[in-house]
């Protein structure tokens, strides 16, 4: 008996404790506390609940972030102890989110609940630094060393991103070649391509940027990596002076498939100084124009050196090498002894290639004798900073000598004809009339009666009657209505789902998951009123929602036209049950399109 009131004493000490268990926790964490205006961070929220019931997520809005795109995730385990089950079941939410103003941004907690019961997670800031913003408040800029590779930090393990530079110091006007590369020893998916950036300060060339990416293997401090280049380009700069190329950040998946979205993460390249040096005041001519930086040549040559009466002679100059040409100046010709100058038509040809840009420009000068003779263009010289030397050189052409066949006319001179002085005969006159009487009445007696004048009698009220036939013919002209144009689209996307079914029954999942991701698109383009072709997923959503379709209807069609990407390029067209499985989806997406478009209709 006194067990037993033992018992019943520990019990009821420890009912108050098992009461005040808790069937759900949450946590959320940012993938970067420290980002830039532009950039993207994910908020990753974790609800675990040992409960029965539905776990909502509330994620309110953010001031400062607008919201890009979620992905959820569920998972459920049960564990035995004795005879006595426990399920937990585990749901994960992620959102992406883009800064779009710099400081330092409040993310509340973000709140759960199941059932009656709520819960918060714990709040979280995040630190957004405006693009150009000083490098002690953001990573800092390194002057990284020609090639050379900044290592990886303790957190970015085995994935990071880095610029890659061919010099840290350049002259103005000097190119640069620089490299983003991926450096990764495990499997990640690159979620999306960006661009290059274009850094203030600098004129920019676009060298390359890779469709598809090819690796090679590169040591960092002992470890192997498999390196990607993304993209090259040439930057050439505009002013002396420290400068910055911001910050780039990218967004990887793990563990990707068509059923997951696998693991987001994010890495940057960190910010990289470059410092860029004016040209030498020792040693530099008065006449140096800035821009003209470079490995060049001038060249000038003639069309022609014999000019036939009448005619004139076409002068190019051409400056050409390695360089930023299209910010070069070439020699000015403003007037010629023995020649009436025309303005220049200035030609740019840039060859832009893996080892940096090249090019030429041009300037062709229209060139006409106002006298006879031997006449002599002379040289031609031009002051350019060759960053290779590292000194001035002055670039000189040849003087060139052209003969002009007889004795220009009055008009190359003065530019028009002056009239016959009074007195002067026939003989003597350079210009003479084309007739020296004039009969008006016989010419006009000819005119009524030629068939000029009857063609242009008749003409107008022929044109008239023509275009009245013409507009008659246009109005018998069938058009085709909306629910007709609407009916035969629908038809045709049917044939191609059947086309498809064929062509999967044919032991050929690629060319059918082609055929129906081709006809959900052409199907949804028509509903939405909006091309949908070349779009990207994000580009596809935003003009889905923006003609508004529903949420879960966009869902659908962004699956399908995933399994399709997935499918087309897996070895052997993927899974044959997912193409199944992907074709009965999109017999239900179409025929929800055309639900959707009965309902906007009414």
């Amino acid at each position: 008996m006194a067990l037993v009131r033992s018992l019943t004493a520990v019990l009821l000490a420890a009912a108050p404790a098992l009461a005040e268990a808790k069937s759900l926790s949450v946590s959320a964490s940012l993938s970067q506390d420290r980002i830039y205006v532009g950039e993207v961070v994910t908020l990753e929220v974790i609800a675990v609940a040992t409960s029965d019931g539905n776990v909502e997520i509330d994620v309110p809005d953010i001031a400062g972030l607008d919201e890009l795109r979620r992905g959820q995730s569920d998972s459920t385990s049960i564990s035995w102890n004795g005879s006595q089950q426990t399920l937990r079941r585990e749901r994960t939410l992620r959102v992406d989110f883009e800064a779009k103003k710099s400081g330092a941004v409040a993310i509340p907690p973000i709140a759960v609940r199941l059932g009656n019961e709520e819960e918060h997670a714990a709040a979280l800031t995040l630190t957004v630094l405006a693009n150009g913003q000083e490098e002690h408040d953001a990573a800092p800029g390194r002057v990284a060393a020609a090639g050379e590779v900044i290592p990886p930090e303790a957190d970015e393990r085995d994935l990071f991103v880095r610029y890659r530079v061919d010099r840290p110091k350049a002259f103005v006007g000097e190119q640069i070649i620089v490299d983003l590369e991926v450096f990764t020893s495990g499997a990640y998916n690159l979620d999306e391509q960006r661009p290059p950036p274009s850094p203030d300060g600098f004129w920019r060339e676009i060298l390359e940027q890779a469709d598809r990416m090819t690796a090679r293997t590169e040591r960092v401090q002992g470890k192997s990596y498999r390196v990607y280049r993304l993209w090259r380009m040439a930057l050439f700069p505009l002013s002396a002076g420290e400068k910055l190329l911001p910050q780039t950040q990218l967004s990887f998946s793990q563990n990707r498939s068509i059923f997951a979205v696998g693991q987001r993460v994010r890495r940057s390249a960190p910010p990289l100084k470059i410092e860029a040096l004016a040209p030498p005041a020792e040693g530099r001519p008065r006449d140096f124009l800035e821009g003209n930086v470079g490995n060049y040549t001038l060249e000038a040559k003639v069309d022609t050196t014999e000019i036939e009466p009448g005619k004139g002679v076409v002068l190019t100059i051409a400056l050409g090498g390695a360089g930023n040409i299209t910010g070069s100046k070439l020699p000015e010709v403003k007037t010629l002894d023995g020649f009436r100058v025309f303005p220049a038509k200035i030609v740019d040809e840039v060859l832009r290639t893996a080892t940096g840009v090249t090019g030429t420009r041009r300037a062709e000068i229209l060139l006409v004798p106002t006298k006879g003779g031997r006449l002599v263009i002379p040289a031609l010289s031009l002051a350019v900073f060759n960053p290779d030397k590292r000194d001035y050189e002055r670039l000189t052409t040849p003087e060139i000598a052209v003969h002009a066949q007889g004795t220009p006319s009055i008009s190359a001179q003065l530019g028009a004809a002056p009239a016959p002085a009074a007195g002067e005969g026939e003989a003597r006159s350079p210009l003479r009339p084309i007739r020296l009487r004039s009969q008006l009445s016989a010419g006009r007696e000819r005119f009524l009666g030629s068939p000029v004048f009857w063609g242009l009698l008749l003409t107008p009220p022929l044109g008239y009657a023509a275009a009245l036939a013409l507009l008659a013919l246009l109005r018998k002209r069938p058009v085709e209505s909306h629910s007709a144009r609407a009916r035969r689209v629908a038809k045709e996307v049917q044939a191609s789902l059947g086309r498809a079914e064929s062509e999967l029954s044919s032991g050929d999942p690629a060319r059918a998951y082609g055929t129906l991701s081709e006809a959900i698109l052409a199907l949804a383009g028509d509903r939405a009123a909006a091309p949908l072709r070349g779009l990207t997923s994000s580009e596809l959503e935003r003009a889905l929602r923006e003609s508004g379709a529903p949420p879960e209807l966009v869902g659908n069609i962004l699956e399908i036209l995933r399994r399709a990407d997935f499918g087309r390029f897996a070895p052997g067209g993927g899974d044959p049950k997912t193409a199944r499985a992907t074709l009965e989806l999109a017999r239900s997406v179409a025929a929800e399109l055309e639900s959707w478009e009965v309902q906007r209709a009414q």
